[in-house]
């Protein structure tokens, strides 16, 4: 039995590896296609190139955070409406590869900062209205752009735990609990570690 445990755990570390090295190629592929874009002043090529990069999400990888830096200063030599979307794409993209945490927080308000300074002037700009509107007019910007429509990190991580508490709860029920004869203080384990993390994935997926 602890031959087949070891087995399966190398089998899941072999295969998380081989997904992280699959991913980092392809980062790079995509890294150096931008690159090329760039370099030859195709600026909306090379940004789509960058944010698939940063799709192609590895925690800790410096082409996500050279990728990100080279999209910010294609979105700041930008003008306008141009400049806006820029920005909101960038921050769309950052967001598609949040899991149990939101990486890149601190670029990320960064980022909101300058969206809501761009569409608070181009929106007074547009309808004339005068300075003393300005801060009304930032805050109703700001209430869209910062509105977090995402579960909760906390529940959501609480959640995917729980599941694999209870899953592993059964398997250890069937595989050392109900046995010949019937091992009760392992049944009587699996059973209250099963009720514990099933009522605990329940209020997961409520609260989140």
């Amino acid at each position: 039995m602890k031959r087949v445990i070891r087995y399966i755990i190398l089998s899941i570390v072999v295969f998380l590896l081989f997904i992280i090295f699959k991913l980092y190629l392809i980062e790079r592929d995509f890294f150096e296609k931008a690159s090329e874009y760039e370099k030859n002043k195709h600026s909306v090529e090379a940004f789509l190139m960058y944010e698939r990069v940063i799709l192609a999400y590895i925690p800790g990888s410096p082409l996500i955070s050279e990728s990100l830096d080279r999209m910010e200063k294609i979105c700041g030599d930008l003008k306008d409406y141009d400049r806006i979307n820029c920005f909101d794409s960038m921050r769309s993209a950052i967001y598609q590869v949040r899991f149990f945490y939101l990486p890149y927080k601190d670029r990320l308000s960064r980022i909101d900062e300058e969206i809501i300074r761009l569409k608070t002037n181009q929106y007074m700009k547009e309808n004339s209205m005068p300075a003393q509107n300005y801060n009304e007019t930032e805050k109703i910007f700001r209430n869209i752009t910062e509105y977090n429509p995402y579960p909760s990190d906390f529940w959501s991580f609480l959640t995917v735990v729980s599941l694999f508490g209870w899953f592993a709860s059964v398997t250890l029920i069937v595989l050392r609990g109900l046995t010949e004869p019937v091992n009760k203080r392992v049944l009587v384990i699996g059973v209250m570690g099963f009720f514990i993390f099933f009522t605990l994935w329940i209020l997961g997926l409520y609260m989140a």
